[in-house]
């Protein structure tokens, strides 16, 4: 049995259903700065800011790096064949 490399804790991360846990919150964030953004396009008002005090308050800054890296992880999406498995197990 074959398993990626980066796989070494795969299995804590996969839910009953086979999916990754990982995935599903990277996604969720992606979807929180969406929204985010959304707020600020049409309304003017920037939620995370005003959760953290501002936008260069240290929350506001990890709050937008997270989002970021999340938004990274999420560019694999786009490249991923569904006939072939993100993980080998």
């Amino acid at each position: 049995m074959k398993m990626c490399i980066n796989c070494k804790y795969a299995e804590i991360l996969h839910d009953e259903r086979g999916n990754i846990m990982l995935d599903k919150i990277a996604l969720i964030l992606v979807i929180v700065g969406g929204l985010n953004w959304g707020s600020i396009g049409l309304f003017g008002f920037d939620i995370v800011s005003w959760i953290f005090g501002g936008q260069l308050t240290a929350g506001s800054r990890v709050v937008f790096v997270v989002v970021a890296i999340s938004a990274l992880w999420c560019l694999r999406f786009l490249f991923h064949d569904e006939d072939e498995p993100v993980h080998n197990a």
